[in-house]
């Protein structure tokens, strides 16, 4: 999903759209307890809204809580096709993480 070429409608460079991308994967992942060691955390809160940061550990831990309300006052700044591509990069960020913690959880039982 990364690697998708998709351009987020307010970002005019591929590498601005690379970097919002590749920063809500890795806020979700650190979100679900997966770490990696050669990213760079502190720029997640200078590429993400805080609005968007939000959104995502809602809509993913507790989607229940999301309203629309919630969902046009956090993502308001993004376009439709937007917050589409962010609702589905969530989602297969959250399997991404279940996919992990299945492999963990079967080799600790072996």
């Amino acid at each position: 999903m990364q690697k998708h070429p998709y351009l987020f409608s307010k970002s005019k460079d591929e590498n601005n759209s690379y970097r919002i991308k590749e920063h809500v994967v890795f806020y979700l992942l650190r979100c679900y307890g997966l770490n990696f060691d050669d990213f760079n955390y502190e720029l997640v809160n200078k590429v993400l809204p805080l609005g968007l940061k939000y959104y995502i550990k809602y809509s993913v831990s507790t989607p229940q809580m999301v309203t629309s309300d919630r969902y046009h006052f956090d993502l308001g700044e993004f376009s439709v096709k937007d917050k589409l591509f962010i609702n589905i990069m969530a989602a297969e960020t959250k399997r991404k993480a279940v996919c992990v913690f299945l492999a963990k959880a079967i080799a600790d039982d072996s």
